[in-house]
């Protein structure tokens, strides 16, 4: 997504060919697993309310990143707003989303709490023990897999590229350019220069990899 973004709006000299290097498949790593939930509301209770509004702005924008994604490519990246409906099956649960809801109120969220009527009005198919729900219509999801796939035709299409297999080993500073080291899929050695370098490999980032870079 930063490497789209930079094609996309930013200064086209300095990024007219921006490169990324995957160690595996694009996408293939964690993203598999994600749930893809863009949901600062359903988290707010253990949040900051500074986190809370950055979720928030975000929240704001994914529609129109997501809906320039998919015009640009014509892929589907699951965005869906939806929202969320929590539910009690007792007395005891039902307390608790009126809990969480007072919590969140108090982060500037405003969820609804349901009756277990009109949670199973939303949703027949719950058991009719339900009590009661809490509906949260600002939490939003993507799936993860699409947007990966959408992310990847958009760089080819915007002149970028996505090397899989490429595993960065060493970033140092050369002269007036970021020299990359590291193997290529078939486990030999490579160097890639480049004016600007963006270490994004979450979990992975100081695994292995040797560089002056804040991740």
């Amino acid at each position: 997504s930063v490497a789209y973004e930079l094609l996309r709006s930013g200064d086209p000299a300095r990024f007219r060919r921006t490169v990324v290097l995957e160690r595996g498949l694009a996408g293939g790593g964690a993203t598999q697993a994600s749930a893809g939930m863009i949901a600062p509301i359903s988290e707010a209770e253990v949040q900051s309310r500074a986190v809370v509004d950055l979720g928030l702005d975000s929240l704001q924008r994914w529609g129109d990143f997501a809906a320039g994604l998919e015009q640009l490519t014509r892929l589907s990246a699951g965005y869906e707003r939806e929202g969320t409906l929590w539910v009690a099956a007792d007395g005891d649960e039902l307390r608790e989303l009126e809990h969480v809801q007072a919590l969140q109120r108090d982060k500037g969220a405003t969820p609804t709490l349901l009756t277990g009527r009109e949670v199973l009005e939303r949703e027949p198919h719950l058991a009719s023990r339900i009590t009661g729900g809490l509906r949260i219509d600002l939490d939003h999801r993507a799936d993860p897999r699409r947007v990966t796939a959408a992310l990847v035709a958009a760089l080819d299409q915007l002149g970028g590229a996505v090397r899989e297999g490429f595993t960065a080993g060493q970033i140092e500073r050369e002269g007036d350019q970021w020299a990359v080291r590291g193997t290529d899929p078939a486990g030999k050695p490579f160097c890639l220069h480049a004016h600007s370098v963006v270490v994004a490999a979450g979990a992975w980032s100081e695994e292995g990899l040797s560089s002056p870079l804040p991740s």
